[in-house]
């Protein structure tokens, strides 16, 4: 699904009827809102789509693109009393924060709202984090059993607690690709928080982890447009609807194709 702000409300009625559906059959899934808020003037708030009404039930794998948050495309997720992905097992986030027409997409800020609703994800990737992710960046590692430091700006690996009073000891398996290198600006603030949000993923990366829990550092894509990311993105998603390993080559010891899960 990619969405746009031309929608109305008779069109958003229609894709809420169609989500309900299928929602005990759809097996996979890619959400696309980066032209959704590159469509929406600076001085407006965006409202959430709020398309899924039902649990997707059935639903084994999902690659959102520029969704900041699940609550973007859950309608009342307050009311909401179980989750919408009960049984999802692959998540692939792409942050894709981008200057779009002059609208900036809103950075990935709470992974503990998307694994409220995926409480069986084993795999996550997320692909093109970069410096205004920090509070998702904390929550991933607490979810690997690490803690910030009290000094803020690196991140020692420590041990939090014991892996099963952890709020998501479900995920064992994570991705984590960094966006491209900020150019022609060596020794900026920005070079410089760039280097910083690298050095933690080295970090936790370089700490031992516990039996079963892995993580993989992916190579940073080159360096390109908002739509360029998306069709990788598209494109990877469509390798795995083929039967081929798509974003989850990364694992190279484990069969994630869809006929082997």
């Amino acid at each position: 699904m990619t969405a746009t702000n031309q929608y109305s409300d008779d069109s958003l009625k229609d894709m809420r009827t169609l989500f309900r559906a299928v929602a005990g059959d759809l097996y996979t899934l890619s959400i696309n809102l980066t032209l959704y808020f590159s469509a929406v003037p600076p001085s407006l708030s965006i409202p959430p789509l709020g398309v899924l009404t039902h649990p997707l039930t059935s639903l084994h794998e999902l690659t959102v693109l520029g969704v900041p948050n699940p609550n973007m495309i859950i309608s009342a997720p307050d009311f909401l009393k179980q989750p919408i992905f009960p049984a999802l097992r692959c998540l692939h986030m792409v942050n894709s924060k981008y200057a779009t027409l002059g609208v900036m997409v809103p950075p990935f800020t709470n992974l503990d709202k998307w694994m409220a609703h995926a409480p069986l994800a084993s795999h996550l990737r997320v692909s093109n984090l970069n410096w205004l992710c920090h509070h998702f960046l904390e929550q991933l590692a607490g979810s690997m059993g690490y803690r910030e430091a009290e000094n803020r700006s690196t991140l020692v690996p420590r041990l939090l607690r014991p892996r099963q009073t952890m709020g998501h000891p479900h995920l064992k398996n994570f991705a984590v690709q960094l966006c491209p290198a900020p150019l022609g600006h060596p020794g900026s603030t920005r070079d410089s928080i760039y280097s910083n949000l690298s050095q933690k993923l080295q970090n936790i990366l370089a700490f031992p982890k516990e039996p079963g829990l892995r993580m993989v550092l992916v190579p940073s894509a080159p360096a390109g447009s908002a739509l360029d990311l998306a069709e990788f993105a598209m494109g990877q998603w469509l390798d795995r609807i083929e039967g081929g390993l798509g974003c989850w080559d990364v694992f190279e010891d484990e069969d994630l194709r869809p006929s082997a899960s």
